[in-house]
């Protein structure tokens, strides 16, 4: 939890962390060096509705300023990619504007900007929402066929003339 409250701008609870550990352990990786945690990543996937797929999402990133520019945060990023491969069409995240050693990082990693979320965080600071698809949403079964469409019906054609007398 130290290393995340020095290198995040936004404040976590320690509910926050045992949320993401207890629900997704699979996505939540730690990096050591000499057996000094030196980074770690959290991340959660989260279903899409009418699929088969899943959304990955990483919520907190952070590398031990001494240890920066070493590529342990790329390491980080790619292995938590690597798990969510498996279930997971794409994944999202959001980086502080100012933050452009993190957003390099991501777009070296082929995430690209969907947009700008003005006063995303506490301290009143923009974010860009990045994303990473890795393939196309999979349906459900029942969804690979469109449904047939509904005969349309000329309300104009379908009543009998009624004969005219004169």
């Amino acid at each position: 939890i130290a290393l995340m409250e020095m290198a995040l701008s936004e404040p976590y609870t320690v509910f926050t962390y045992r949320y993401f550990i207890r629900n997704w352990p699979h996505l939540c990786i730690l990096a050591r060096c000499n057996g000094k945690l030196v980074g770690a990543v959290i991340a959660r996937e989260s279903p899409v509705a009418r699929t088969v797929d899943n959304i990955g999402y990483i919520a907190m990133l952070a590398v031990d300023k001494s240890q920066r520019r070493k590529g342990i945060g790329q390491r980080l990023v790619e292995r938590v990619i690597e798990v969510m491969l498996l279930r997971c069409h794409a994944v999202e995240l959001e980086a502080e504007h100012v933050n452009l050693g993190a957003i390099r990082l991501y777009e070296r990693l082929g995430f690209v900007r969907t947009h700008r979320m003005c006063r995303y965080y506490l301290n009143g600071s923009d974010a860009f929402k990045l994303k990473k698809i890795f393939r196309p949403l999979k349906l459900t079964e029942d969804e690979d066929e469109p449904a047939e469409p509904e005969p349309v019906v000329d309300a104009a054609a379908a009543v009998e003339p009624s004969p005219v007398s004169a």
